[in-house]
Order: C-alpha cells, then structure tokens, then sequence
C-alpha cells in the first residue's frame, strides 16, 4: 500500500513538472498578436507609393499574418485625413489573410503627399477586443514635365548642336515621380528622331548638353536644307507628357554636293591612253548651292595642287565646272580618281570614279612623205626663191596636232625647227 501510494505520488510529481516547463511557450501562444505588412501600395501604374493626381485607383493591400481566426472586411479598416473606410475584401493565402483596398479616384486629387493608417481590429484569447496598425504614405503628382532653354543650329561639320532642360519637380511642395522618356521630334514629320530613357529611379532633371554623354550634339541627320523645326517631349513615370512643347527652329543644310562622274574629262586626252607620262587639264563637275570646296586624290595622277579651281555655270547656278590644271597622269589601262565635296554647311561626299575605257595609243606616228612638191624619179628638189615642202603622216591613235609636229629646214636656210 506505502509502496502504491509513493508510485502515485512520483506520477503527480512529474505532470506538475511537465506544466511548468510547457506553461510559457503555452502562455506565448495565446498571446502572440497578428502582424500586418502593406504589400502594395500604388495606382494603376504599380509605382509603388505614387497614384496620378489627374485621375487613378489607389490599391493598398495588407498580409495579415500570426492569426487563426477568419478576417471580416469590417475588421480592416484604414484612416487618411481624419476618414475612415472599410477594406473591400479579405481572402486566406499560404502566407496570412490578404486583404485589399480600393479607392476610384476617377476625378484626381490635389497634388501632395498623403498619410494613412490601416488597422485592424481582432478579440484576444481572453475576450478584449485589440487592435494593430500600420502607417504609410501616399503621394500623389499630377505635373507634367516642363522643357526650358531650348538651343539647336547646324554646326560647320554638318552636324547639329542641340541643348535644352527637362524638370519633373514643377511645385517644389508636391510630389515628383522621375523623368521616364524624352523624345527629340524632327516637327516637319512628327518622326522620332532621338530617344533618351535611361534615367536614374526618381530623377527629375536633366540637361542634354551635361548629361546625355553626346557633346551637345544630336545623334541624327535631318533631311533636306532650309528651316528646320525640332521639338522636344518629356514622360514621366506616371505616364504625363510635357503640354505645349515649344518648338526649336533653326536654318540648316543636310544635303551633300553631287559628284557627276560622268563629266569627268582628261582635256588633252579624248579617249585615247599612251604608254608614257602624259600632262592634261583634268575636268568635273558638281552640284551644290554653296560650294566650298573641291578635291581630288589618284595614285595614279600627280596633282600640282590638290584643290580644284571651281567657276559656276553661267545658265545653271548650282552646277559647278572644277578644274586641275597640268596634271600628270600614268599611263595605264584604268585611272581610278577620288573626288571628295565639301559644302558651306559641312556636308562632305566622296565618290570614287574608275576611268577604263581607254583606247590605247601606244603606236607613233608613221612618216609616209617628206620632201618638196619638185619630184623627179622619187627625189625632191629645189629651186631658187620660195619652195613648198610637204610632209605626209599617218597616224590611227589619238591624232596629231600642230604644235607636235617640227622638222629641221637649216640646210634649206630655213630654221633648226
């Protein structure tokens, strides 16, 4: 019976035991209090924190975890400005109870940063009704993008300098989201001409001229020449686009001088290549307004001067008569000449031009007759006074002309040439 009775005792001895060491992580259950996390906070464009003060819907939800019990939406209540709405629904996930708020602001709101509370009210283990909140900020811009200083005019390398200020911060009171895009607009065909998105998140200003990595100089050609009209236009992240952008105007030429290969001529030549050095007077023409300059470069040609002497057409003012003077060229069955343009306004052309349709000339001329019109059994004579002497050529090249032809009449009396 003693023996029963000490048995009985150890037994209680060791579920008292068991209590007292299980009693606080018992007792940290039941207390344990739900814990709230704003997993979104936003508008339609999901930047977190920022809605669109022209017009959005502003979307807060919360996970509401360390809870068992089922969340009714009149539970989850948030606070802004002394006001009070209830969440729209509540719904049990793998990680807590999602509960999300929605608020139509179709209508848009002033201009500003916003905070609020979301609170959710829940009955303890011991029956007093609790609450646990937490705090946010909303912020809501409705400004677009404003475009300063703009500056554009063609450079004397046929580029174009550009420069102009974009600012996203228009009120310094209000909230400003971060420059998104620019766009550079040729305004004669609403094209596109340059694009600029790579901005750090939240920046607000930027300057071409300092920040674009460019030297302040547009990355495009523009066609044609006369006025030309750019315009500049800024996006934010929330979509706004700069209103009335004012509009770049400034006289530019983009066209490059034409080469017509076809005009060019070897003045002494005609068709005809020898098999020595020759000089002749080298001819092309081009077409340009403002001509600056005209040069030519030939392996296969030594230019006195590299720059041609240029004389306008008389009847067609853009057609341009180049020439060089006194080249020599060598002799060979193909001459391939660069010939590079240069304009007032920079535009620079180069055109290569291949001249291979020689016919080749490598034959002299051949003497069929030299002597006096006095014949007598194949000889020529003389006679006292004037005697009339006769020279007979043949020649199927390039032809002969006066000034090539000499003979040495000093025995006649006459000169050594």
């Amino acid at each position: 019976m003693e023996v029963n009775q000490q048995a009985a005792w150890k037994c209680i001895a060791l579920f008292i035991i068991t209590l007292v060491v299980s009693l606080p992580f018992y007792t940290a259950s039941v207390m344990a209090a739900p814990q709230i996390e704003i997993v979104r906070n936003s508008g339609d464009a999901q930047l977190e924190e920022y809605i669109s003060a022209r017009g959005d819907v502003w979307r807060v939800e919360v996970l509401i975890t360390e809870t068992s019990d089922d969340i009714a939406v009149e539970d989850v209540t948030i606070n802004i400005n002394d006001n009070e709405a209830v969440f729209n629904s509540c719904a049990n996930t793998e990680e807590g109870v999602l509960c999300e708020y929605i608020s139509p602001l179709t209508d848009g709101i002033y201009e500003g940063e916003y905070r609020f509370k979301v609170e959710y009210k829940y009955i303890n283990e011991e029956g007093a009704v609790r609450s646990m909140s937490k705090g946010g900020v909303i912020r809501a811009d409705g400004s677009s993008p404003k475009i300063e200083f703009p500056f554009a005019q063609q450079d004397r390398e046929g580029g174009i300098d550009i420069d102009f200020s974009v600012s996203d911060r228009i009120n310094e009171d209000a909230p400003a989201i971060g420059l998104k895009k620019i766009e550079i607009i040729d305004a004669e065909t609403d094209s596109v001409v340059q694009t600029i998105e790579d901005f750090l998140p939240g920046q607000t200003e930027f300057k071409y001229s300092r920040d674009a990595g460019f030297n302040g100089k547009l990355q495009t050609q523009l066609p044609g020449e006369g006025l030309k009209r750019l315009k500049v236009m800024a996006t934010d992240l929330l979509g706004h686009e700069t209103r009335n952008p004012l509009i770049l105007s400034f006289r530019g030429d983009f066209v490059p001088p034409v080469v017509k290969k076809d005009t060019l001529q070897f003045a002494d030549f005609g068709r005809f290549m020898g098999k020595f050095i020759g000089t002749t007077d080298l001819t092309v023409d081009v077409v340009e307004t403002n001509l600056k300059e005209v040069v030519a470069f030939s392996e296969q040609i030594d230019f006195p001067k590299q720059i041609a002497s240029c004389t306008p057409d008389e009847e067609e003012k853009t057609l341009n008569h180049s020439k060089w003077k006194d080249v020599q060229v060598q002799p060979g069955d193909a001459v391939t000449i660069t010939v590079g343009a240069i304009d007032q306004s920079g535009n620079l052309v180069e055109e290569e031009i291949v001249k291979d349709d020689w016919v080749s000339d490598v034959s002299p001329p051949q003497i069929e007759f030299f002597g006096t019109v006095n014949q007598f059994e194949g000889q020529s004579f003389v006679k006292d006074g004037d005697n009339r002497i006769v020279l007979k050529v043949s020649e199927q090249g390039a032809g002969m002309i006066t000034e090539g032809v000499s003979a040495n009449l000093e025995s006649l009396g006459g000169s050594a040439r």
